[in-house]
C-alpha cells in the first residue's frame, strides 16, 4: 500500500511540473502577443496629418527562393520590383543570387551579388552591381525565442546609362532579427 501511495505522489508531482511548465508557456505567449500588439499600435510608418508625406507609398514585389544543395550549403536569393505608387518617378528591378554555408547551428557565412536596374523618369537610368559578403551569428537561442545577428559588407558599383560613368561605394550593414514560437505552426518574426 505504501508503494502505491508513493507512486501516486510521484505521478502527481510530475503532473504538477508539466502543468506549471504549460502554464508558463501560455503566460509567455500572451505576454509576447501583448507586446506585439502594443508595438503595432504605437508605430506609424507615416503620419496621416500631412498630405504631402503620403506621396511616398511604395509597392514592393519580392520573391525569395531557397534550395539546399546539402545540409551545409544553401543556394538562395531574391528578385523583385519596387516603385513609388503616386509619383512613379522611379522603379527598380533586381535579382540577387546568393550562397550560404552553415558551419553549425550558430555560425553561417554568406556571399552573393546583386544586379539592380533603376528606371528614373526625370533623370538618367542607373545600373548597379553589388557584390557582398557576410556572417551571421544565431545567438542567443532559447526555448521559445531566438535571435540572428547579421553583419554584411556590400560593395556598390553604379553606372549611369547615358555615358556609363561609374561610382563606387562601400557599405557595412548590421541586422538583428528574431522569431518567437507561439506553437509548432505559429510564430512571430521581427527585425
Amino acid at each position: 500500500m505504501a508503494g502505491l501511495r508513493n507512486r501516486r505522489i510521484y505521478i502527481n508531482m510530475k503532473m504538477n511540473k508539466y502543468l506549471t511548465k504549460k502554464l508558463k508557456q501560455v503566460y509567455l505567449n500572451l505576454l509576447m502577443l501583448l507586446i506585439a500588439v502594443f508595438f503595432v499600435n504605437i508605430s506609424n510608418a507615416q503620419p496621416d496629418t500631412d498630405v504631402e508625406t503620403l506621396k511616398n507609398h511604395q509597392i514592393w514585389i519580392d520573391f525569395y527562393p531557397h534550395y539546399y544543395i546539402n545540409k551545409k550549403l544553401e543556394y538562395y536569393g531574391d528578385a523583385g520590383y519596387r516603385t513609388i505608387v503616386s509619383e512613379r518617378n522611379w522603379s527598380r528591378l533586381y535579382v540577387r543570387p546568393s550562397v550560404r554555408y552553415h558551419f553549425n547551428k550558430t555560425w553561417e557565412l554568406s556571399t552573393g551579388v546583386g544586379f539592380f536596374y533603376i528606371f528614373n523618369i526625370n533623370d538618367i537610368d542607373q545600373f548597379e552591381i553589388r557584390p557582398w559578403q557576410g556572417g551571421q551569428l544565431n545567438w542567443p537561442q532559447w526555448d521559445k525565442i531566438g535571435f540572428k545577428n547579421l553583419l554584411r559588407i556590400e560593395e556598390r558599383i553604379s553606372y549611369l546609362t547615358n555615358n556609363w560613368s561609374s561610382d563606387f561605394e562601400l557599405r557595412m550593414r548590421y541586422k538583428v532579427s528574431g522569431k518567437y514560437d507561439f506553437h509548432k505552426k505559429m510564430y512571430l518574426s521581427f527585425y
